[in-house]
């Protein structure tokens, strides 16, 4: 049995034929919004999200032009340039992903 998906099958009722329809039934979801606090399951959740948005570590490191263990490097520690490039990807601020890291 295929639990798979095809990109022109129905999500959620629609039909998704591009990466920016699924990428915008996600934001949609509440479930987009609860962003882990365990710093583990948080470093997961970001790979996942630059994943559903059809980008990664690594081609931020590339637009960037730096290493992608630089770009990696922001999820155990503190790198506003790092921390705000992977932000900006999301959609979202540094401040809302890394509360502890703005108090």
């Amino acid at each position: 049995m295929n639990h798979l998906r095809k990109p022109s099958e129905t999500l959620g009722g629609r039909a998704t034929d591009s990466a920016h329809d699924i990428r915008k039934l996600i934001s949609n979801r509440s479930e987009y919004r609860a962003i882990p606090l365990d710093s583990a399951q948080r470093n997961e959740w970001i790979k996942f999200q630059l994943r559903m948005r059809g980008t990664s570590m690594s081609a931020i490191a590339r637009r960037l032009g730096v290493t992608r263990q630089a770009v990696r490097s922001a999820l155990s520690a503190p790198y506003p340039r790092m921390e705000e490039a992977i932000a900006r990807e999301l959609d979202l601020e540094p401040e809302t992903i890394w509360p502890e890291r703005y108090r």
